[in-house]
């Protein structure tokens, strides 16, 4: 195993271009909204109650604590970058609301300490008390090591002294797991940090007690509770919860260079991304669950695909990129990143998805906040860790460009400091441009360009101007190897053409359908489109599969993009050819446009389809 280091993502300043668009808007309009929502439904107040600074009870849902960590943690990677925003007076109010609010044992729950104090530790499976500490000590972290502000650092380590002498006086001695997985990676992070063997242990103490039933009852296959971790070979249960615990494991393996253990990974991840996981990255196909059914179940009108599920797979993904340097892994973030996660938020940042469906008959909008509202939150801490996908290193003195976005970075590769610009129009064009800075004498070391999987030409590359013959090797790497001077410019162009795909024939739901994609863009067909369609819904058109799509102009896309013609290709819609059998005026093909898919319901409401029936 190769045991990468990720380049963090504060480490990598964006530069104009779409992923800049989304960490603005996550700024002015994401962050500001949850804040505001946290505010008004009671969730930033809970702590002032129980802190006794207000009168006052417990309001919303036992779990909702969370919610304001992940908030916070947000608010610290936005609040580096944007010192001035209009919220940091609040969240700083917040932080101080939480300290208070804990009790003098280290217990903090704003929810069992107002509303059921007498069960507090009572439902492991299902109070959510450790998951809540799990963000606690995320946000803690990052509040540390963005700005040097401990308050909520001291507040974790308190609070997990007291889980610690907690459970590990518990008289039958056993791991009581947390219903919902997150405390277990949330205390490898700490652990990296304390460097506190006490953290790593209980990680482990948490992971590996899930699936041991030896002298409790288990929380059953929904919260991955039913055979021990290192034998869950096929994805059960709750999504989320799955993927925050394969998190956990695969930093576990990681700090313990449990090979054994990351195997057992491979195979899940195998398993999930090749018979449960949707054309979007998306998981989790049903509602009842939140979660995974059987082997190529995924239906489109009624499938889930969690907003925060898919976030869990880039997180998850990452993990297993830098436990193997293979580019099977950021294939698949680059999937859910995307289309699964993007279509989670709407256009001006105002409005979310909970889940994502491939299909709609009209009825289906996004809303501006949900009472189990762990999408917004997520979204707002996870868009500013995106940076942190793009590069990586590895102590062979390889470099890794994993994700293609417009950034600068300085990074440590052969024991020197090396920069790196990189400016591309992704994802609407495949050309990208990385520009070296060595401020001295030239440095040896490989360069590792991923190469899409959407890509399935022969890219182009020179460097300096001079072409090279190159070509990905097995781990799905350009490698190039050289000493690399001050001002030394790699150029690649990925060739981006649209395209129909057919699902798996096993996928029911979609035989005698294709989708279209274009680069790494999963495409839609949407409603009001459909102009000269009278009465006319999505599911009723046939797509003529035989004839290319072709990119054109839309007029939605210039829209919300505007910026992006000035500095290179504009944002693509595609032109496909359709027809009916309704009536004999659609029985001729006839041209329509799609959109990508995380953009849909953002204009008039109406019907949706990504699968598009290739005949009658």
């Amino acid at each position: 195993m190769k045991w990468l280091t990720a380049v963090l993502p504060h480490q990598v300043t964006p530069a104009p271009g779409f992923w800049q668009k989304q960490l603005d808007l996550n700024a002015e309009s994401i962050l500001t909204l949850n804040v505001e929502h946290c505010e008004r439904t009671g969730r930033f107040r809970n702590f002032a109650v129980c802190a006794g600074l207000v009168d006052g009870q417990h309001e919303g849902r036992r779990y909702n604590d969370s919610d304001v960590y992940k908030v916070l943690e947000g608010a610290a990677y936005v609040l580096a970058d944007y010192p001035d925003h209009p919220c940091a007076q609040r969240v700083s109010e917040v932080i101080d609301w939480i300290a208070a609010a804990q009790q003098s044992d280290g217990y903090l729950n704003t929810y069992f300490t107002l509303a059921e104090p007498e069960k507090r530790w009572k439902d492991i499976r299902n109070g959510h008390e450790l998951y809540c500490i799990g963000h606690l000590i995320e946000a803690a972290l990052a509040w540390s090591e963005r700005h040097g502000d401990d308050r909520l650092l001291q507040v974790s380590l308190k609070a997990i002294d007291h889980i610690q002498e907690t459970f590990g006086s518990r008289d039958d001695q056993m791991p009581h797991p947390p219903g919902h997985q997150e405390l277990e990676l949330a205390l490898i992070k700490l652990w990296q940090r304390t460097q506190n063997e006490a953290h790593l242990n209980m990680a482990r103490f948490f992971l590996e007690g899930r699936g041991e039933l030896t002298h409790r009852e288990s929380y059953g296959a929904y919260c991955q509770d039913h055979v021990p971790v290192r034998e869950q070979a096929t994805p059960t249960g709750h999504a989320v919860r799955l993927m925050y615990q394969c998190c956990g494991q695969a930093d576990l393996a990681r700090a313990l260079r449990d090979e054994e253990q990351l195997q057992c990974l491979l195979t899940l991840w195998d398993e999930m991304t090749g018979k449960h996981m949707y054309i979007t990255g998306g998981i989790g196909s049903s509602a009842l669950n939140e979660g995974f059914t059987e082997p190529y179940d995924l239906p489109n009108e009624i499938a889930y695909a969690e907003t925060c599920a898919g976030i869990g797979v880039i997180l998850w993904g990452q993990r297993m990129f830098l436990a193997t340097g293979n580019a099977t892994y950021h294939h698949v973030i680059e999937r859910a990143l995307y289309n699964a996660v993007l279509c989670g938020v709407s256009m001006d940042g105002s409005r979310f998805f909970y889940d994502n469906p491939l299909a709609s008959d009209g009825s289906k909008h996004r809303v501006d906040w949900f009472d189990c509202s762990c999408c917004p939150s997520n979204l707002v801490r996870f868009l500013p860790q995106v940076q942190g996908l793009i590069y990586a290193v590895s102590d062979d003195d390889t470099l890794y460009v994993n994700q293609f976005v417009s950034s600068t970075t300085t990074c440590q590769v052969a024991g020197r400091d090396l920069t790196i610009e990189q400016r591309t129009s992704m994802p609407w064009a495949g050309r990208i441009e990385l520009i070296l800075g060595t401020s001295g004498p030239s440095i040896p070391f490989t360069l590792n360009l991923r190469q899409p999987d959407w890509c399935s030409a022969r890219p182009q590359i020179t460097v300096n101007d001079t072409p090279m013959s190159v070509e990905a090797g097995p781990d799905g790497y350009i490698t190039v190897m050289r000493e690399w001077s001050d001002g030394d410019r790699v150029l690649v162009d990925f060739p981006m053409e649209a395209r129909f795909v057919e699902a798996p024939a096993a996928v029911r739901a979609n035989r005698g359908r294709a989708a279209v994609e274009r680069g790494p863009i999963v495409y839609c067909l949407e409603q009001v489109d459909l102009r000269g369609f009278d009465a006319v819904g999505c599911s009723d058109l046939h797509v003529d599969a035989s004839a290319r799509p072709q990119e054109c102009r839309h007029e939605g896309l210039t829209t919300w993009f505007p910026e992006v013609g000035s500095r290179g290709p504009a944002p693509m819609a595609l032109e496909i050819q359709v027809s009916g059998t309704f009536t004999e005026r659609f029985r001729q093909p006839r041209p329509v446009a799609v959109v990508p898919y995380f953009m849909w319901d953002n204009r008039t409401q109406g019907g949706m389809a990504v699968w598009l029936r290739t005949g009658p």
